[in-house]
């Protein structure tokens, strides 16, 4: 995911975070098996990750998405780790986000900078004349009792577990504070831009059928339509300026 100038990133629109995890234990994932890729955010500043390439820790210290990293070794994508990290006292909730990006410069020694494309994009707007949503698009409504006694660990857990076992084949959030553009945007590997109009929290359910065509035979409609007939919106291919983070060098850690 003492230190040195040479491996943060050149852009001094990036500020050198002030925090860092005092002890951090980095481990290739064991090869050969199919796990779910996952970062828990815990108690005090800690954080346990399992199966997590460098590509993806980049994706969560930098709130990327895949099209937004390129460059770098080969090994980036391919080789994935194990992470135990918290800091020497216990910290503030989110302080985890501030620590990680220095966790990659110091342990990956990671550099980069950022440049701007034109780039192929979808611009997610109104299905329909109105704007009326569809039915799988409401208004976020007050958490329930059992929602609010979940501990926060295990909902953080499901929510990435769902997402990696249903992104292909559909998607499910409640009380969102990132809307449907962005899930569409991780699920299409593109920007999708919200010109929805819709402002809130939201709640949106989608089933679509399996967007890698491994299941031809799904009863599920097309992700297309799919969302003009759940959610009531629709997909139009533009092209967009997009923000891309360019990886310099990288280097594989050492376990300790």
């Amino acid at each position: 995911m003492p230190l040195s100038l040479k491996h943060v990133n050149e852009d001094a629109a990036w500020p050198i975070p002030k925090l860092r995890f005092d002890v951090a234990s980095i481990k290739p994932s064991v090869p050969g098996i199919k796990l779910v890729s996952e970062l828990q955010p815990l108690p005090g500043g800690r954080i346990s990750a399992r199966n997590m390439s460098l590509n993806n820790l980049i994706g969560v210290a930098y709130r990327l998405k895949p099209f937004q990293i390129t460059g770098g070794p080969s090994w980036l994508g391919s080789i994935s780790y194990d992470i135990e990290a918290k800091p020497d006292n216990p910290a503030k909730a989110g302080a985890w986000q501030t620590m990680l990006p220095t966790l990659l410069a110091d342990r990956f020694r990671l550099q980069f900078h950022r440049e701007t494309k034109e780039l192929p994009v979808y611009a997610l707007v109104p299905a329909h004349k109105d704007g009326k949503p569809g039915p799988g698009l409401k208004l976020a409504k007050e958490a329930s009792c059992a929602d609010r006694n979940f501990p926060l660990r295990k909902r953080v857990a499901w929510a990435v577990l769902r997402w990696w076992e249903r992104a292909r084949e559909g998607f499910r959030s409640r009380d969102a504070d990132r809307g449907v553009a962005d899930v569409l945007s991780r699920v299409l590997d593109r920007p999708v831009l919200d010109k929805t109009g819709l402002t809130g929290k939201f709640d949106f359910e989608a089933q679509f059928a399996p967007t890698d065509g491994q299941a031809p035979d799904s009863p599920n409609p097309s992700l297309f339509a799919a969302l003009q007939e759940q959610l009531g919106l629709t997909l139009e291919p533009q092209k967009g300026q997009v923000e891309i983070f360019v990886i310099g060098g990288a280097q594989k850690p050492t376990e300790n």
